[in-house]
């Protein structure tokens, strides 16, 4: 916003058109769900998001969710002999035919993961909630694979009907959308160094509404805005950051004028 004051204010200042964009609901993927890119006006943008100064990115993961249902039978504890499937512990026992390694608190970079972000259950029903998530496609459709097997497993074992899934999607790489768009990259790592500051090009453990953007017809790498310990308790971005940003924005914007 210091930005757009700053153009509004310095009319002569070298830039093109500039739109800008409020998303709500980023975090569950739905920013860009009523986005009118015809309104927007733009032919490529920059999501202003998150991550130490310098960082810059155009990679992201490829992200679904899962909810997987345990369906169990109940009866009285003192006669349950053949009887009791306990969807608990059969919840439990689904959770640990998935890697045990590959989660959050096990990976970095570019390596994927399943999350086990909800459980919530009785003894006749039980529901769990994943984040699925890996930059490779290939992998990520194995991911998705992966669960499946373990509900059929679950269903061979205990009966049909057992367990169910639903996996839906939320979003793409954007990278196979703004790899042939070199100029959005390039002039990144110019206005960079202009300001003194070293570009950090790394892939986004996580989504950017510019990733679904991308997919809409609108490249849109992420520019870091100085934020640190994001989605933590301790999660804070400085004045300083932020006004190094926003110099970095102005060099930008006169690269493309």
């Amino acid at each position: 916003m210091t930005l757009a004051e700053f153009l509004m204010q310095n009319p002569d200042y070298p830039h093109p058109p500039v739109s800008i964009l409020f998303t709500p609901d980023e975090e569950i993927g739905r920013g860009p769900d009523h986005v009118n890119l015809e309104e927007v006006g733009a032919a490529y943008g920059y999501t202003i998001d998150g991550g130490l100064i310098g960082e810059f990115s155009y990679e992201n993961f490829n992200a679904a969710s899962a909810v997987v249902t345990i369906h169990g039978v109940t009866a009285h504890t003192g006669y349950a002999k053949g009887i009791l499937k306990n969807a608990i512990q059969i919840a439990m026992e689904y959770q640990a035919l998935l890697p045990a390694y590959e989660t959050p608190a096990c990976t970095e970079n570019r390596e994927g993961f399943y999350h086990l972000d909800k459980l919530q259950g009785r003894t006749e029903t039980a529901v769990m909630n994943y984040l699925i998530r890996d930059h490779d496609e290939a992998l990520f459709r194995h991911r998705q694979q992966i669960m499946q097997e373990a509900v059929d497993f679950i269903n061979k074992k205990y009966g049909a009907g057992t367990a169910e899934i639903t996996i839906t999607e939320t979003y793409r790489n954007m990278y196979e959308q703004v790899k042939g768009h070199e100029k959005l990259i390039s002039n990144v790592m110019t206005a960079m160094e202009h300001c003194g500051i070293t570009p950090i090009v790394t892939p986004i453990r996580g989504g950017t509404d510019g990733a679904r953007l991308s997919y809409h017809g609108l490249p849109c790498p992420n520019i870091c805005t100085g934020g640190q310990n994001g989605h933590g308790r301790h999660e804070f971005v400085s004045i300083q950051s932020m006004e190094a940003i926003t110099e970095m924005l102005k060099e930008l914007v006169k690269l493309f004028a």
